[in-house]
């Protein structure tokens, strides 16, 4: 019979002739009527009963050919395939089988079988001789594969794209946020400088005020990105005594 090489269930519809060793099919008058070609029922079997007519005392090389199987492989390529030729040796009232069973395999079997004989006028017959094809990938499982591929590829790139575009929002809001922050806090300077109270190293009132309102600005930036420095230093410059210059103290 032909079976599934995966699921090891029998194949129909299967369509298999017998070649000589130069690969030509043999005439239908070498076979009983219906086997050259033949193909499989829904049982996967097959059968070819050559003529003694067909062959010579020797032996000669001869072949049997998948020229039809819809979902499968045309050539085995199971492991189960057998290097050729098999040569039965004779009486031709004996069988040979290739395996001991005359059904499709089960997993605790062991599988073999062979492509390629030496037949006689006095072989042996040939049986259980299960073949065993491969299935073709599902068209179906290809096109999901191919889809699969795209959408990947798809997602990769919509996502490196929009990676890059929020590191480029990102980047713009911390520009923007320092200089806000700059300008904010270089703002107050400018209302307001900053000074000592008379012969002390105490700030005034007032700049305790001006210094809670910076505080108030640098406290919504962010600590972790903003530099300081980058804030002009209006203490070194916007410092302004309020009687005696020469004991107000420059901040560094």
């Amino acid at each position: 019979m032909v079976y599934d090489d995966d699921t090891l269930r029998p194949i129909p519809g299967v369509q298999l002739v017998f070649v000589d060793q130069n690969g030509d099919q043999l005439p239908a008058t070498c076979f009983p009527a219906g086997q050259q070609p033949q193909t499989t029922g829904a049982d996967g079997r097959y059968q070819f009963d050559l003529s003694t007519a067909c062959t010579d005392a020797d032996g000669e090389n001869f072949e049997i050919r998948i020229t039809q199987a819809p979902g499968f492989e045309l050539v085995p390529t199971s492991a189960a395939l057998q290097a050729g030729p098999l040569n039965p040796g004779t009486p031709s009232s004996d069988v040979f089988e290739v395996v001991n069973y005359d059904r499709a395999p089960t997993a605790a079997d062991p599988r073999a079988f062979f492509m390629n004989f030496i037949i006689g006028t006095n072989s042996r017959q040939i049986v259980n001789n299960h073949i065993a094809l491969t299935a073709l990938p599902s068209p179906v499982a290809e096109i999901q594969a191919d889809l699969r591929l795209v959408l990947r590829n798809d997602l990769l790139a919509t996502m490196n794209q929009q990676s890059r575009q929020i590191s480029g929002y990102s980047g713009g809001a911390l520009k923007r946020l320092q200089r806000d922050c700059v300008a904010g806090a270089s703002r107050e300077f400018r209302k307001m400088p900053i000074s000592f109270a008379n012969a002390s190293s105490e700030l005034s009132a007032s700049s305790d005020k001006v210094l809670d309102t910076i505080a108030e600005i640098l406290n919504e930036c962010d600590e972790g990105n903003l530099k300081l420095l980058a804030i002009p230093m209006a203490l070194n410059s916007r410092i302004k005594p309020i009687v005696n210059p020469k004991i107000n103290l420059i901040l560094h």
